[in-house]
């Protein structure tokens, strides 16, 4: 048996908004500092490896497999389209 339970809570109820900023920075801070049993990793905080996906496609683009441009590519031209994506994608398969 598994469920969820999903809470949205005003912070301004509690805190000022700049001292609840204050308390997550130092959570963050004091979540880092534990030591990995792996050296080589590190510690992450909710959310924190969408951003750092999200900021990488933002600067390099969107991985796409070329089989999905392809396809892409067929429908466009089906309906009179004639940008080739392919044309713009770079070696790497981002958009």
């Amino acid at each position: 048996l598994t469920s969820h339970l999903f809470c949205a809570i005003d912070p301004s109820m509690f805190w000022e908004p700049n001292e609840f900023i204050e308390r997550m920075k130092d959570w963050s801070r004091a979540v880092k500092a534990v030591p990995m049993v792996n050296e080589h990793e590190k510690q992450l905080i909710p959310g924190e490896l969408e951003y750092v996906c999200e900021q990488q496609r933002l600067r390099d683009g969107i991985p796409v497999p070329m089989n999905l441009v392809k396809e892409l590519d067929e429908i466009a031209e089906s309906i009179g389209y004639t940008l080739k994506i392919s044309n713009i994608c770079e070696q790497e398969q981002r958009i």
